[in-house]
């Protein structure tokens, strides 16, 4: 599922949580006979409400397992209205889906990506269970770019060297934080990433690319990000990468030099970021060149933690 969809259907569960067990333990039994089903604990509550930033391989074999609220073609006629406002659209929503699911059935894999991509607006609260908000990291994606990232220069080097193509390898960063109940705003170093250039990796350029993003605020509503690759240049220098600066929110990857052997960081920049609580990012790179060895935090991104 899309990160503003499960942040909806977070924000719903824990509301529930709370007006019927004020953030007690979790309870069950029976009550005048009938009965009553378990409540989620605060610590639980705390537990959806936060995930701290990982960093794995993406399996990209995930897709047949999608979630089938994200072949929905509900788009039409929802807005960003808000949770409280998605309570009342449910069983409308929910026939909706079904009947956009059956006229879309026709539709090749390339166009039901390119639906993914563009549900943005579709506030359906997917249902869910409570083993499945307590397991956040199952995330559920699709593969491919968002509109911003199909339009950024993805496809060129940036760095004025020839580039080298091999084996792409996908990581998979994925972090929320409601905790604060608002967004982290903040410029600058968004996530690092440490590649091994190996031993038998020729002198080339080797693209570092943004392949997905989907971010989220606190009113869970997209925020949308323009994209630059990077690159690690092997055996010369790298030209210094730079932001568009056409005013819109960009997410910017560095390019780096070295040389067989050398550990090298490229980091993900961010630039007019409006404000966000949670995250999908994708990059890929050249794994018969790199070898990914690590990541993490940028500086200015967990210095709004503090």
């Amino acid at each position: 599922m899309n990160i503003k969809k499960k942040l909806i259907a977070i924000a719903l569960v824990c509301a529930m949580a709370v007006s019927f067990s004020a953030c007690s333990d979790k309870k069950s039994g029976t009550k005048n006979g009938v009965a009553t089903n378990a409540t989620l604990s605060s610590e639980e509550i705390q537990s959806l409400q936060k995930h701290d930033l990982t960093i794995e391989p993406y399996d990209e074999s995930a897709e047949n397992a999608q979630d089938p609220v994200e072949n929905s073609n509900s788009d039409a006629g929802n807005n960003d209205t808000g949770s409280a406002a998605v309570q009342g659209e449910n069983n409308n929503s929910s026939s909706n889906n079904q009947s956009g699911n059956n006229s879309s059935s026709g539709n090749n894999n390339s166009g039901n990506n390119n639906n993914n991509n563009n549900n943005d607006d579709d506030n359906t609260v997917p249902s869910l269970n409570e083993d499945d908000l307590l397991h956040p990291t199952d995330v559920v994606m699709i593969p491919g770019k968002n509109q911003d990232s199909s339009e950024s220069d993805n496809s060129s080097d940036n760095s004025g060297n020839e580039t080298t193509a091999g084996k792409k390898e996908i990581m998979q960063a994925w972090w929320m934080d409601l905790s604060k109940s608002k967004d982290f705003v903040f410029d600058g170093e968004f996530i690092t990433a440490q590649f091994k250039i190996k031993d038998t990796t020729a002198n080339g350029t080797y693209p570092v690319t943004i392949e997905w993003t989907d971010f989220s605020n606190w009113d869970a509503q997209s925020v949308k990000f323009s994209t630059t690759d990077g690159a690690v240049v092997v055996g010369s220098e790298a030209t210094p990468n730079s932001f568009k600066n056409d005013g819109s929110a960009e997410i910017m990857a560095t390019n780096v030099s070295g040389n067989p052997g050398d550990t090298v960081t490229v980091t993900f920049n961010m630039k007019n970021n409006p404000g966000i609580v949670a995250c999908v990012f994708r990059f890929g790179y050249d794994s018969d060149a790199l070898e990914y060895v690590g990541g993490g935090s940028g500086k200015d991104f967990s210095g709004t933690f503090s």
